[in-house]
């Protein structure tokens, strides 16, 4: 069975079993290509410029628990946050 998430539900799918040993058959030829993946710059931007570039979706950071990220790094006794990211790293939010 296979589950997707719709909102806060999940749906699941239940496929043949051949259909799951097709999949296994087509899996080396399916992860050998990068058919189908979106196409990678030439260059990319610095980490920071693209953190600093995300969109600041309302309730993104509160859903991917990313302030106790930045809890964990803030208050790292041994840990020491460079000076080009600390402006992007806000203090304890406790």
């Amino acid at each position: 069975m296979v589950g997707t998430l719709h909102g806060n539900l999940v749906h699941l799918r239940q496929y043949p079993v051949r259909f799951g040993f097709k999949i296994v058959d087509l899996y080396s030829d399916l992860v050998s290509s990068a058919l189908g993946k979106t196409p990678v710059p030439k260059v990319t931007p610095k980490a920071t410029e693209s953190y600093e570039g995300m969109p600041d979706e309302i309730g993104a950071l509160d859903y991917a628990q990313v302030i106790n990220v930045f809890n964990y790094l803030r208050q790292g006794k041994d840990l020491i946050i460079p000076n080009q990211w600390s402006h992007l790293v806000p203090k304890p939010l406790l």
